[in-house]
């Protein structure tokens, strides 16, 4: 239970089960699994942002062999959440997500961005919900979702849904799995960068985007390096 302008910040084996961000409160939550965790791991996170409250919340994957994870976010009425989860799978990890983003009461506001990169053999599966219960009227959702393929014995899946059950909201989603764009890459190398490198700028735009709105840029540092580690790691 948290109160005005709360940063939190957990890695596994945290208690944080639940959190709360109370009435009229500001919250900022970031969860990390860092490559050094290499054992299987089920994770059950419930997340709930009461009248008037606004959360910020972040979780990074890297590590673990095989890891499970359930979240439930919860919006009440007049509250608003920013959420990102992002992934970078190699080897043979296998990661599946199960979320359910519930608006309970009217004008929440939320928005939900998924997006993972897999390569060698590892397998990455995504499973959103925005539900929009019916007393849950003038509630504006929107849900994204996107996977970039670095190998060919990596796969992903990512499935976005709406369960909309009132008739005055604003809500959509979208989902995209693909290889990293060869335009993209044609642009870069055309500039006289190699493509590993062009990669690498790729992977590390996509991270820069989430790091660069924390609030400790420190924090936001040390994620981004273990992104370019990461890929170090796998591509020289």
């Amino acid at each position: 239970m948290l109160g005005k302008n709360f940063i939190f910040e957990e890695a596994p084996g945290g208690e944080g089960k639940k959190i709360i961000c109370r009435k009229n409160s500001e919250l900022e939550y970031i969860f990390l699994l860092p490559e050094a965790v290499q054992k299987n791991i089920t994770l059950e996170k419930e997340i709930v942002v009461e009248e008037g409250g606004s959360a910020r919340v972040y979780f990074f994957y890297f590590g673990g062999a095989d890891v499970h994870s359930k979240l439930k976010i919860g919006l009440k009425s007049f509250s608003r959440m920013n959420y990102d989860v992002i992934f970078f799978l190699d080897k043979k990890q296998v990661l599946q997500l199960d979320e359910n983003y519930s608006f309970h009461e009217p004008r929440g506001f939320g928005r939900f961005c998924a997006k993972g990169f897999v390569s060698g053999e590892s397998r990455g599966e995504y499973n959103g919900n925005i539900i929009i219960e019916k007393k849950s009227q003038e509630t504006d959702g929107k849900l994204e979702v996107h996977s970039y393929i670095l190998g060919s014995g990596a796969k992903c899946g990512m499935l976005p849904k709406l369960d909309i059950r009132a008739n005055n909201v604003k809500a959509g989603h979208a989902a995209t799995v693909s290889k990293i764009d060869d335009d993209n890459l044609f642009y870069l190398e055309s500039r006289g960068i190699k493509k590993n490198d062009a990669m690498r700028l790729i992977v590390e735009g996509a991270f820069l985007g989430v790091t660069n709105r924390l609030t400790d840029q420190n924090v936001g540092d040390a994620i981004l390096e273990m992104a370019r580690k990461k890929f170090d790691t796998i591509y020289g």
